[in-house]
């Protein structure tokens, strides 16, 4: 009875001692208690954001040590291990470049170049991001301008010496010329009012007196006199001189008509010729006036014209290399050149007819040929019409483009990357169409600009220094000039 409660006591002694070495709290005689008796959960390690893992760990005995001073026996700490946790790995950061689109990226294409289809940041071309991309065409209205009353005609220039191209447009019922300097960012930085005549119509820019600086030249119908104004080079602008006296002033242009490196002038008139013995005839004729390189002109030399001169322009069209006319006449409606000599004669040379009386035109390789074709737009057509030339002073019909209302002006323009021309035109609607050229003479339409009327002139420049075409309009209707630039 005694053996057996002493082996009670003994295993309640045991049993007690276990329980306090598992507390986790040293007892005198234990060195180390690491609160684990068979082995404890291993702390969960995961790379996962949301994973979530469990361990197994193992616990082992602390080795037999020598006796505390204080009589317990003495242990070395066990020790607790646990295998790592596994859990689910969160969705990856996207990255740019790397081929595959991911997270919020509206384009991947492997690399990080701009213009070649998807940016740099992975975002597709649009305009405004400052990124010139291949095909892509981005203009606005930036701008416009006050000037005068009914704004007619334009001519564009470095007036300055600043590199930028300037403006100059003219109001013949405000009986005004209106010049605006343009500012670096393609707006403009200044404006100034000259006195132009008694009905300034038609304007054209040119070095007249070999200072290279482009002074300015008027048409005025109301005196029917061409004026020069020179330029300061400032663009300031001087007196009017008289450099051209008319009966019926219709057009002009300025250029090199005779290869000698000076001015000239090409003037379409009403003209009264007597030959004897036939009586007077008086119609319409060209009358070309060389330039002396100092502000004068001599001349003029006559030709007469098929019908009532619409416009003219100088360029080389029959290959002889020689500067040739091409004069746009209403009635009959045709396209005719004069094929221009070393000394500013000049003598008819093809003639080919139009749909209709023209409103507005302008030259340019169209179908990569080399020969300079021509678009036309006619009245109360609502197509711009292509015309392409032979090389040899013909014109043949080459196709048309809708532009929704009658034509009141064409240029060629570059509105993208690529070296083929394109085109703007404006139309009766107040509107601005931008054609991109998409293979030999077909254009199709890429964006259409309101303007804030019909604009009777529209002249080109590259304002902003991208590389792309802006453009000037004439606006008489709202008496502003606006500008429109590329924004890419």
């Amino acid at each position: 009875m005694i053996v057996g409660r002493i082996r009670t006591v003994l295993l309640t002694l045991s049993t007690a001692a276990l329980a306090a070495c598992a507390s986790g709290s040293d007892a005198t005689g234990d060195t180390a208690d690491d609160g684990g008796s068979t082995g404890s959960t291993g702390a969960m390690q995961t790379t996962g954001s949301t994973g979530t893992g469990t361990g197994t760990g193992t616990d082992t005995d602390g080795t037999a040590g020598a006796s505390g001073s204080t009589g317990g026996s003495a242990t070395t700490a066990g020790s607790d291990t646990g295998t790592a946790g596994t859990g689910t790995t969160g969705e990856p950061m996207p990255v740019c470049g790397n081929g595959v689109v991911e997270g919020d990226e509206a384009c991947d294409d492997g690399n990080n170049d701009d213009a070649d289809g998807c940016e740099a940041d992975c975002t597709l071309p649009a305009c405004n991001n400052g990124i010139l991309d291949p095909q892509e065409i981005c203009h606005e209205v930036v701008a416009t301008e006050p000037a005068g009353t009914d704004p007619s005609d334009l001519a564009t220039g470095d007036l300055d010496g600043d590199g930028i191209p300037d403006v100059v447009a003219v109001s013949p019922a405000a009986n005004e010329m209106h010049r605006f300097l343009v500012g670096p960012s393609g707006t403009v930085a200044d404006a100034a009012v000259f006195v132009a005549g008694l009905g300034p119509a038609r304007t054209a820019l040119g070095d007249a007196d070999g200072d290279f600086d482009l002074d300015a030249f008027v048409l005025d119908v109301g005196t029917n006199d061409l004026v020069l104004k020179r330029n300061s080079g400032t663009g300031d602008f001087g007196p009017n001189e008289i450099v051209a006296i008319g009966t019926e002033a219709i057009s002009f242009t300025v250029d090199q008509v005779d290869l000698d490196g000076r001015l000239d002038l090409v003037y379409a008139d009403i003209v009264s010729i007597l030959a004897p013995p036939d009586p007077v005839w008086t119609g319409p004729a060209l009358k070309v006036y060389l330039g002396d390189g100092m502000g004068g002109f001599t001349g003029p030399t006559l030709q007469t014209t098929d019908g009532l001169v619409f416009d003219i322009d100088v360029a080389k069209i029959d290959g002889d290399g020689l500067p040739d006319f091409v004069v746009l006449t209403k009635s009959p409606a045709l396209i005719r050149i004069y094929a221009g000599s070393t000394i500013g004669n000049v003598d008819p040379a093809g003639a080919s007819p139009l749909p209709d009386a023209p409103t507005s035109f302008d030259l340019g390789d169209v179908d990569g040929d080399g020969d300079l074709d021509a678009v036309v737009t006619v009245q109360g057509d609502t197509d711009l019409h292509v015309m392409l030339g032979d090389g040899m002073a013909n014109f043949t019909a080459g196709g048309t483009v809708p532009v929704n209302a009658e034509g009141t002006a064409a240029r060629f323009v570059r509105l993208d990357t690529d070296d083929d021309p394109d085109l703007a035109v404006a139309t009766e609607a107040g509107e601005l169409h931008l054609l991109q050229r998409v293979g030999a003479a077909t254009f199709v339409t890429k964006s259409v600009l309101t303007l804030p009327g019909p604009a009777t002139d529209l002249e080109v420049a590259d304002f902003n220094g991208d590389g792309l075409t802006d453009l000037a309009a004439a606006i008489p209707s709202a008496g502003v000039v606006a500008i429109v630039a590329s924004r890419p």
